[in-house]
């Protein structure tokens, strides 16, 4: 459970690059797409400021009473365009014949229906402005209603650039924002590969370091046995000795074979690397089992032995959580005196996770020993073979779970296992 919830964040900080890299991409589009609106706004304001006066400048030029105004007029449309930066201008009497006309339509584009007295519209990249101008009394009667038409080709020049580089940076900035965050993405992806490596190989690197240490303890146990067995042969071998005292010292080696066999059978259990079958398990019936299978050692060392087991199914593999208990509970038997308590609880928590305690009112563990009390043939307490925690945390470790201990010398100790998942529906044998 608990790779699982490592999986999880990790997947999370994988996603942290990519939703922030699309965020400052989205905002950099929005900003981009706000200021190329703005870009046009602004050239439409221009280019109908430029219309407005050069319709100005036509009703002034115009405003004379004289004649050969009409005779001038192609000159002064010429004068109006070149103003503002048109590329047409023209006359339109009221049946909208042209009248006069200055320069050529960009694109050869007709000119738009022109039903209002004034106006915009645009025909491709062309852009039309016209005006019904108001002239004064005494303007020639030819003059009079005419409408003018001013032309020009919508970002002809600086505007078509302005369009293209905005285009252009929007696409290359887009690019590079996309390319960042992949890279990022990429980056953190390879990170994160390359710490669960680095972090599989220290753990395997520890996991050797405890065997190698836990192989040179046991040569260490077992030399002294080894060397009782074969004195007791020697003599026996002899025949210079009573047979009393050969049946004590044949005893002896038996008990010294038997000795020696439960430190060999707890070295293999250390040593064991295997994938726990994790399946919906009855924590009440289960561990009520391991605490019924102790309960007369308890009783004849005058310890008490409690438990509070609620009614849960957890996933855990049976086989592997019983040992767990059983070399917990053997360990705080030994630790406790007569008179003293031992509890087993199984507490349920949040988010569907459960937490395994088992406390006792014990001798507690000397400070100096405590960081290191999980590796092998640390405690180094009489009648033990300095095993017994080790392997709990072996396969704890191979659960999916942490364990952790608190310990106050002449106090007591207490050990927690978290992690515990509970089951659900839905959670299969082999879950």
């Amino acid at each position: 459970m608990k790779r699982a919830a490592q999986m999880t964040m990790q997947k999370t900080k994988l996603l942290l690059p990519l939703a922030a890299g699309s965020a400052i991409l989205a905002s950099l589009l929005l900003w981009l797409s706000f200021e190329f609106l703005d870009v046009l706004l602004q050239k439409r304001q221009r280019n109908q400021l430029a219309a407005s006066n050069a319709f100005t400048f036509l009703q002034q030029s115009l405003a004379s009473g004289a004649r050969e105004t009409i005779v001038r007029l192609p000159a002064t449309l010429k004068l109006a365009a070149d103003s503002g930066d048109f590329q047409y201008a023209t006359a339109l009497d009221i049946q909208g014949k042209v009248i006069a006309e200055a320069g050529s339509i960009p694109g050869d584009c007709p000119l738009p229906a022109m039903a209002t007295r004034s106006g915009r519209a645009s025909k491709g990249k062309t852009s039309f402005f016209w005006n019904t101008l108001v002239l004064p009394s005494g303007t020639a009667k030819e003059m009079e209603n005419l409408k003018f038409v001013l032309a020009a080709q919508t970002n002809k020049e600086s505007g078509n650039s302005s369009l293209t580089r905005l285009l252009t940076g929007l696409l290359f900035l887009g690019f590079v924002c996309a390319a960042a965050v992949m890279l990022a993405w990429s980056y953190f992806r390879q990170t994160q590969y390359l710490r669960q490596e680095l972090g599989l190989i220290q753990k395997r690197r520890e996991q050797i370091e405890e065997l190698g240490l836990a192989a040179a303890g046991l040569a260490h146990e077992t030399k002294n046995p080894l060397g009782l067995i074969r004195g007791c042969a020697q003599q026996i071998a002899d025949g210079n000795i009573p047979p009393e005292e050969c049946r004590r010292m044949a005893q002896e080696i038996m008990e010294e074979a038997d000795v020696t066999s439960a430190r060999l059978g707890d070295f293999l259990n250390y040593a064991r690397i295997r994938e726990p079958e994790l399946r919906p398990v009855d924590a009440k019936a289960q561990l009520g089992r391991t605490i019924d299978l102790l309960k007369d050692d308890f009783s004849d060392a005058g310890v008490t032995l409690g438990s509070s087991i609620p009614g849960l199914t957890i996933l855990a593999d049976p086989e592997m959580l019983s040992q767990i208990l059983l070399n917990l509970l053997l360990n705080s038997l030994k630790s406790t005196p007569r008179g003293g308590r031992v509890s087993v609880a199984l507490t349920p928590m949040e988010r569907d996770f459960s937490l395994l305690s088992i406390a006792d009112t014990g001798s507690g563990i000397p400070p100096e020993i405590l960081p290191n009390i999980f590796k092998p043939y640390v405690s180094k307490r009489a009648g033990g073979c300095g095993l017994g925690l080790a392997i709990v945390k072996r396969l704890t470790e191979q659960s999916g779970w942490e364990i952790s201990i608190d310990s106050k010398a002449d106090i007591g100790t207490s050990i927690q296992i978290s992690g515990i998942r509970v089951a659900k529906q839905g959670d299969s044998k082999d879950a």
